[in-house]
């Protein structure tokens, strides 16, 4: 057994070992039983012979081999050459000029040209020995150049005080006309140590009276960046679409009420409740205190509203987004119609929960604590600014294609959408104020708080910077001024029908009789 726990073919002697240690690396044993095979006609490829052995050989013969003397050339000899040769070019261009040096007595050497004696040819000096010299490999050049820089004398460095430097350069700043190295100057201004705190303190104080902070550059650019900004948005303001946005989110707001009342009005019926409708709320005759309340129609009369308009709100939503309505104006009147119906289901939840009203009564009666009040509130609040993020496309649509980039989109946005909805809900805070004194005191302040709720709708799509695809199959149009004019008019109109109409209240007595049975 071996040592890896195989059998060997025959037990290992100290000799086998030894022949195996000094075997040749590369060279195989080859087996007794081991069969030649036959060798075929087919040419093998010529093997490369393997220089690794000669390698280092090789570069020590090439370190010890003298290199040859090259024979150092007098540039004025070289000199006179070329001279001659350019002030005789009728001359042999393969024949060198001839020239000799006369020795003065300064034993200065003098050039002097031989063509005025042509009796004396000399034939030109060999530069240099036919023989190559040697050369070495790069990495002994390399490694020669690192001994010889090893050894090599290294130049002064001035080190240069940077306190001095900075000092230096104080003084010529404040004395811009005179230099440092002038003649005038006997003694430059070099301090040996640095200033005291207090010096410090003077020099920082005068450069920030004579510079200014830089925190309030940056401020006073920041501000004039702003500046130019608003300047810019408030130019790009469209009068005309504030008009007909202004116009068409009135006439949403009263389609929503009425549809929200009804839904109130007809489920009170069912359990024999007559009610009568006010503009600002629906009136229930029977008081507050009949025994005809229970827990049940409670939740019921109060929750029917707000869970029809979300219902009408989504269904428009998916219309607005699925299929293509080339009416501009319809495409804004259900975009509102829709941002007003998820305002009167989530944010009535929060206008509830604020004014005990409305949607809050479920709340109560559901006997919810204040934490999961809050919680719920929240919940509504963020899920209506996910519905105004992915409306996003469907309000583009209602701008023009040079609006709808991002760079440009904030003027529009602002008279489409949100001059409108601030307008629209002041004007129907003072319209809707109550006459007399109404069944539920806050009632005013519920409305209004779901009216303000919108503006969680709006933002989120000034601040999608991508749009997706839809927004580039409807082409938008520019309102005219005089459409614009026409809708708010009209809206107007019927404002004030509805004040006049509902100020006085009607009554509504519902009496919804069924049965069933065999007849006799």
């Amino acid at each position: 057994m071996g040592m890896n726990g195989k059998k060997s073919g025959r037990p290992s002697s100290f000799s086998s070992l030894v022949r195996r240690f000094f075997r040749k690396p590369g060279k195989k044993r080859t087996s007794p039983h081991f069969i030649r095979p036959e060798s075929t006609s087919i040419p093998q490829p010529r093997k490369r012979k393997s220089r690794a052995n000669i390698r280092w050989i090789n570069k020590i013969e090439k370190l010890f081999q003298k290199t040859e003397t090259v024979r150092s050339i007098n540039p004025k000899k070289l000199a006179a050459n070329i001279a001659n040769k350019n002030l005789n070019p009728d001359a042999d261009s393969d024949r060198t000029e001839n020239i000799t040096e006369v020795i003065q007595p300064d034993n200065t050497p003098q050039i002097q040209n031989l063509n005025d004696k042509p009796e004396q040819n000399i034939t030109p000096v060999s530069i240099r020995s036919n023989q190559k010299p040697g050369r070495r490999s790069k990495p002994l050049q390399r490694w020669l150049r690192r001994i010889k820089k090893a050894f090599r004398k290294k130049k002064p460095v001035r080190v240069i005080d940077p306190q001095k430097l900075a000092a230096n350069v104080i003084y010529k700043n404040r004395n811009s006309g005179t230099s440092l190295n002038s003649e005038k100057n006997e003694h430059d201004y070099t301090p040996h140590r640095n200033p005291h705190r207090h010096i410090r303190r003077k020099s920082n104080l005068l450069k920030f009276e004579s510079e200014g902070s830089p925190i309030k550059k940056q401020a006073a650019e920041d501000n004039t960046l702003f500046l130019v900004r608003l300047k810019k948005i408030i130019g790009s303001i469209d009068l005309r679409a504030i008009l007909n946005s202004f116009g068409l989110f009135i006439l949403s707001y009263l389609f929503i009420y009425l549809v929200y009342q009804s839904a109130t009005i007809v489920v009170a019926s069912v359990y024999g409740i007559d009610s009568v409708l006010y503009y600002y709320e629906v009136f229930f005759p029977i008081g507050n205190t009949s025994s005809l309340w229970t827990k049940t129609n409670i939740i019921a009369i109060t929750l029917i509203g707000p869970l029809v308009c979300g219902s009408l709100s989504v269904l428009l939503f998916r219309i607005i987004q699925a299929k293509r309505i080339d009416n501009h104006i319809l495409r804004l009147f259900l975009l509102w119609v829709a941002f007003q119906g998820a305002a009167h289901f989530l944010g009535a939840f929060v206008a509830g929960i604020i004014t005990n009203l409305g949607f809050g009564y479920v709340a109560n009666w559901m006997f919810m604590n204040v934490f999961f009040k809050i919680l719920v509130s929240l919940i509504f609040l963020f899920v209506l600014s996910l519905a105004g993020y992915y409306s996003t496309n469907a309000a583009m649509s209602n701008l023009p294609h040079g609006k709808r980039k991002y760079e440009n989109r904030v003027g529009a946005m602002l008279s489409t959408y949100i001059i409108p909805w601030l307008l629209g809900t002041l004007l129907l805070f003072l319209v809707r104020s109550p006459d007399r004194a109404p069944q539920h005191e806050y009632i005013n302040a519920y409305d209004t708080i779901i009216l303000a709720s919108i503006v969680f709708a709006i933002m989120p799509m000034i601040f999608r910077r991508h749009l997706l695809k839809y927004s580039g199959k409807i082409r938008g149009k520019t309102v005219s001024f005089t459409k614009g004019l026409l809708v708010l008019l009209m809206a107007a109109i019927i404002l004030i029908a509805f004040r006049l109409v509902l100020s006085p209240g009607i009554h509504f007595v519902i009496n919804l009789d069924f049965g069933a049975g065999f007849y006799n």
